[in-house]
C-alpha cells in the first residue's frame, strides 16, 4: 500500500492533532514519547509498503525476480527512493521494463 502526497499531509496532520490534544490530558514526559514517536511515524510514510530486503528497496508488488532482472538496471528506480515510475506505483509489475521482461521468458 503506497499513499500519495494529500494522504501523507492528511495523517500528519491527524498525528498531529492527536498530540495537541493528547498534550492536555498527559503528563509532559510522555508527550515527549508520544512526539518521539509521531515524528518516527511521518518520517516513515513516504516508505510505507515498501519492501527492504538487505541493500534492496524493492516496490510493493514487485517480485524479487522481476527486481533482479529488471528493476536494478531501470533508469526509474534509485536505491533510496525505490520506483519512481507512476505506471509501477499504479500497477505493480506493468510497467514496460518488466512486460518486456515476461515476454522475453516466453
Amino acid at each position: 500500500m503506497n499513499l500519495d502526497e494529500r494522504e501523507q499531509a492528511l495523517i500528519a496532520e491527524a498525528l498531529s492533532l492527536y498530540t495537541q490534544f493528547a498534550a492536555q490530558q498527559m503528563p509532559p514526559q510522555a508527550v515527549e514519547e508520544l512526539s518521539a514517536m509521531v515524528q518516527e511515524i511521518t518520517e516513515k510514510l513516504p516508505h510505507l509498503g515498501q519492501t527492504t530486503t538487505g541493500e534492496k528497496n524493492i516496490p510493493p508488488g514487485i517480485t524479487e525476480e522481476w527486481f533482479d532482472a529488471v528493476c536494478v538496471d531501470c533508469e526509474s528506480y534509485s536505491p533510496a527512493k525505490g520506483c519512481s515510475e507512476p505506471v509501477t506505483k499504479k500497477f505493480p509489475g506493468k510497467c514496460d521494463p518488466i512486460l518486456h521482461y515476461e515476454m522475453a521468458k516466453k
